[in-house]
């Protein structure tokens, strides 16, 4: 059970700042650690990387939780995507060739955010839709994120270049999951298809262990566990 240690904000946050109303329009918006992109947890003084934050990938945050994480010091603030249908197309690169190319299989949309370079730009789709990342010459350059991925919003502060977040054009507490554009079914099969002239092939990637994706010990050994299940047990 994560405690929701109730605590006396000393100044404003990007959690207090924008949360509760993105939660209000629909996105199930939930805490993020300072100075890293991973939903973390707030206890006893401390702040810790939260490994069930996936939960809200199905759900909203109840009131008391947002009015608790509104009191946690210098909480930033990201989406959990899934939840009504949301996915975010996360653009890694500024090379106007790749760029381009992209621009042409992606739907155009209202809500982008930038952090260090390329942007984030915010959708909704069917379930079909699975998260997928994109590498060239290996280098990522688009991450697919769907059901079970978060991303950091504005005006959480970016961990490398220490300065917020800034949404292009509309913010995302402005409008509801609804009103925005819908990605096709196969966009997976388009952008794999835009990147072919640089150099993409599709590859293994596992799983990543850093910031924003779950990871848990317990995670890989149950899965090595069910790859030979005889032995195991």
């Amino acid at each position: 059970m994560t405690l929701l240690t109730p605590t006396t904000p000393t100044a404003l946050t990007p959690y207090n700042q924008t949360g509760s109303t993105l939660v209000d329009q629909g996105f199930s918006a939930i805490p993020c650690r300072p100075g890293s992109k991973r939903p973390g947890s707030y206890s006893y003084g401390q702040w810790y990387g939260r490994n069930d934050w996936q939960q809200y990938c199905s759900r909203l945050p109840t009131d008391y939780e947002t009015r608790a994480w509104e009191r946690w010091p210098d909480a930033g603030v990201c989406v959990a995507l899934g939840y009504a249908g949301l996915i975010a197309v996360d653009i890694d690169t500024d090379d106007p060739e790749l760029c381009a190319a992209l621009a042409a299989v992606i739907p155009e949309s209202p809500i982008m955010k930038r952090g260090q370079k390329g942007f984030t730009a915010f959708y909704t789709g069917p379930d079909s839709i699975k998260s997928a990342a994109f590498n060239v010459n290996n280098e990522r350059v688009v991450d697919l994120l769907a059901h079970g991925k978060q991303t950091v919003v504005p005006p959480t502060i970016h961990p490398e270049t220490q300065r917020p977040y800034q949404w292009i054009g509309e913010a995302l507490e402005t409008t509801t999951p609804d009103r925005l554009p819908t990605l096709p079914a196969d966009i997976a099969e388009r952008i794999a298809e835009a990147l072919s002239p640089f150099g993409y092939a599709p590859t293994h990637t596992p799983r990543p262990q850093g910031d924003g994706y779950g990871h848990s010990i317990w995670r890989d050994l149950n899965a090595k566990a069910l790859e030979d299940l005889d032995a195991w047990v």
